[in-house]
C-alpha cells in the first residue's frame, strides 16, 4: 500500500516537472535565461513600436487617400534610396565591434568603432545629401512626372545631416545592453515621428504636411539622443565621450581603411537587400497611377507587423553571435540551427493569420478605398513567412568576416529578379510588384540559410 502511494505520488511529481522541463529546454535552445529576458524587453518595446507605426500608417492613409499615400509612399521610397549611398555599413559595424569590446573590455576597440562610426556618417552626408536637395524637384517632376514631389523629397532629405546622434545613441545602448533604455529612447522617438506628420495630415496639410511633421520630429529626437547618450556616459566609461565623437568629424584616430572595408561589404549586402523592396515600388511608380501604389504600401506596411514582431531575436544576434564566437565557438553551430527552426516556425505562425485576415481588417481600417490591397498581403506571404530562415545569416557573416558571400547572392538574385519583376509589373501591375518581391526576399533567405551552415565551423 506504502509502495503503491509512493509511485503515485512519484508519477504525480513526475507529471508537474514535465512542462517546466519543457520550458528550460525552450530557453535552453534560445541560449539561455540571459537571451530570453533581453528578447522579451526588446519584444515588448517592438509591440509599442508596432502598435505606433501600424495606427500611424492607418491614420495617413485615412488622411491622405489612395493618391496622397501613394505619394507619400514614393518620397519614402526615393529618398531611402538615396539614402543607400550613405549606408556603408558603418552602423552594423560599429555594433559588432562594440559588441566584442564590450565583452572582454577593450577600450581602444570600442572607442575606434564609434569614433569611425561617427567619421563615416558625416562624410557621407556632406557627399550624398547637397547634390540629392538640388535635385530632388528634377527627380520628382522629370523621373515620376510630379512636381509635387521635389519639397516633400528635400525635407525627407535634410534629416539625414543630424541623424547622426540617434545613430550613436542606439548603437551604444544596443552594444552594451542598455536594453531598457533602447527600448524607451525608440519608442518616444518612434511616437513623436508618428503623432507629428499624423497631426499635420489630419489638419489639412496634406504630403507636405507630413514631411514637415518628421523634421520637427528628428530636431526633438536629436535633443533626445543627446540626453540619453550623456547619461550612458557617466554609467558606461567604454563609450566615448561627446567631444572625443565631435573631433571624430574631422580625425577619426582610428584605423579607418581596416574599419571601412568591413563596413563596406556589409553596406553591400545590406543595400542590396533593401533594393529588394525599393525597386519594386518604384518601378510600379513609373508604371502605375499613385493611387495603386498607395494600395502596395498598404499591405507592405501591414504584412511588416509579424517581421518586427521577430525583430529583437535578429537584433540580439548582432551582439551574441560575436560574443558567442569568442567565448564559446563549438556552440555557434547547434545554436545557429535552433534559433533558425524556432524563428522559421514563428515567422509561419504569425503570417499566415495575418495574411487570411487581411481581406477583413485592411478595408474595416484603410477604408474601402483600399479594398485592392488585401490580395497584394496574400501575394507578400512569400516575404512574411519566411523571415525566420534567415533571422540569424546577417550576424552570422559579419561575426565570420563573410559579407562576400550574400553579395554575390544577391547581385545574382537581382539579375534575375528586377527584369522578372518588371515584367510582372506588367502584367499584374501592384500584384506583380508583390509577387516579384516576396519571390526574391524568399530566395534570398533559403540562399543565406545554406551559406551559414557551409561557413560555421562544426
Amino acid at each position: 500500500m506504502n509502495t503503491a502511494a509512493c509511485m503515485s505520488e512519484r508519477l504525480a511529481a513526475d507529471r508537474l516537472r514535465r512542462p517546466r522541463r519543457g520550458v528550460e529546454l525552450l530557453i535552453g535552445a534560445l541560449g539561455g535565461a540571459r537571451f530570453v529576458r533581453a528578447a522579451a524587453v526588446l519584444q515588448l518595446g517592438s509591440l509599442g513600436l508596432t502598435a505606433v507605426s501600424f495606427v500611424g500608417s492607418v491614420l495617413l492613409a485615412r488622411a491622405l487617400g489612395s493618391a496622397g499615400y501613394g505619394s507619400y509612399a514614393l518620397v519614402m521610397s526615393i529618398g531611402t534610396t538615396i539614402g543607400l549611398l550613405r549606408r556603408l555599413g558603418q552602423d552594423y559595424a560599429a555594433t559588432t565591434h562594440l559588441a566584442e569590446a564590450h565583452a572582454d573590455g577593450n577600450l581602444q576597440v570600442a572607442r575606434d568603432a564609434l569614433r569611425v562610426y561617427v567619421f563615416l556618417s558625416v562624410v557621407t552626408s556632406v557627399v550624398i545629401l547637397p547634390p540629392a536637395i538640388v535635385l530632388a524637384p528634377w527627380i520628382g517632376e522629370h523621373v515620376f512626372g510630379d512636381p509635387d514631389l521635389g519639397v516633400p523629397l528635400q525635407l525627407y532629405l535634410v534629416q539625414g545631416f543630424w541623424a547622426v546622434v540617434p545613430g550613436w545613441t542606439v548603437i551604444a545602448l544596443q552594444a552594451t545592453r542598455r536594453l531598457g533604455t533602447l527600448v524607451r529612447f525608440e519608442n518616444a522617438t518612434m511616437l513623436l515621428g508618428t503623432l507629428l506628420p499624423v497631426a499635420l495630415a489630419l489638419a489639412g496639410l496634406g504630403v507636405l504636411g507630413v514631411f514637415w511633421g518628421q523634421v520637427v520630429a528628428s530636431l526633438a529626437s536629436l535633443s533626445l539622443a543627446a540626453l540619453v547618450y550623456a547619461r550612458l556616459r557617466r554609467a558606461e566609461p567604454l563609450v566615448p565621450s561627446e567631444r572625443e565623437l565631435a573631433v571624430a568629424v574631422f580625425r577619426p584616430n582610428a584605423p579607418l581603411w581596416r574599419e571601412t572595408r568591413f563596413s563596406l561589404s556589409i553596406a553591400f549586402d545590406k543595400n542590396l537587400v533593401s533594393l529588394f523592396t525599393l525597386v519594386p515600388i518604384l518601378l510600379l511608380g513609373l508604371e502605375a497611377v499613385e493611387s495603386e501604389v498607395g494600395q502596395l504600401r498598404v499591405a507592405l506596411s501591414y504584412m511588416a507587423i509579424p517581421a518586427v514582431l521577430l525583430s529583437p531575436v535578429s537584433r540580439l544576434l548582432m551582439v551574441d553571435l560575436p560574443q558567442l564566437r569568442v567565448s564559446s565557438p563549438e556552440r555557434v553551430r547547434p545554436f545557429f540551427l535552433r534559433v533558425t527552426l524556432l524563428g522559421g516556425l514563428a515567422s509561419i505562425g504569425l503570417a499566415l493569420p495575418f495574411a487570411l485576415l487581411a481581406g477583413v481588417v485592411l478595408p474595416l481600417l484603410y477604408g474601402p478605398e483600399f479594398r485592392a490591397a488585401p490580395p497584394l498581403a496574400l501575394a507578400l506571404l512569400l516575404d512574411a513567412a519566411s523571415l525566420g530562415i534567415g533571422i540569424a545569416a546577417g550576424p552570422v557573416f559579419r561575426t565570420y568576416g563573410r559579407t562576400d558571400l550574400p553579395i554575390l547572392a544577391s547581385v545574382g538574385i537581382l539579375l534575375f529578379g528586377l527584369p522578372a519583376t518588371w515584367g510582372l509589373i506588367r502584367l499584374w501591375g501592384p500584384l506583380g510588384a508583390a509577387v516579384g518581391y516576396g519571390g526574391m526576399m524568399l530566395t534570398s533567405r533559403f540562399v543565406s540559410y545554406v551559406q551559414c551552415l557551409r561557413i560555421i565551423p562544426r
